[in-house]
């Protein structure tokens, strides 16, 4: 089984609060309830694409409303300022037929990151 890593800039984001926000309520019950958004870039056969990722609980099995989503399931200090996290999380967006697992990288300060999913 080949396994496809894809990576998107982070170009945009919430601040601090929302972002820790999104991590305290990723199963909260209120499915495809929206908490704050990011804006992703990614860049494939010299084609940019930027799309706004609702931060929110996702269902683990299909694409929800057609919308790109993402739930932050894991949250960790990238270092001693509180203001820069890794995490992980599942990703589902409209080309998917189900969430997928990601991780990334997010500065609270400059509001910006990376993320990268996996799909088997």
């Amino acid at each position: 089984m080949s396994t496809k890593a894809t990576m998107f800039k982070i170009l945009n984001g919430p601040n601090r609060q929302d972002f820790v926000n999104a991590f305290s309520y990723a199963y909260d019950g209120e499915i495809g309830k929206s908490l704050c958004q990011l804006k992703i870039e990614s860049e494939e056969n010299g084609n940019r694409t930027q799309v706004n990722v609702r931060l929110c609980e996702i269902q683990h099995v299909v694409t929800v409303s057609g919308k790109t989503k993402m739930s932050i399931t894991e949250l960790q200090h990238e270092d001693g300022s509180g203001h820069s996290f890794n995490f992980k999380g599942w990703y589902s967006a409209p080309n998917l037929d189900k969430a997928v697992p990601c991780e990334g990288y997010y500065n609270a300060d400059n509001r910006t990151g990376w993320l990268r999913t996996t799909l088997n």
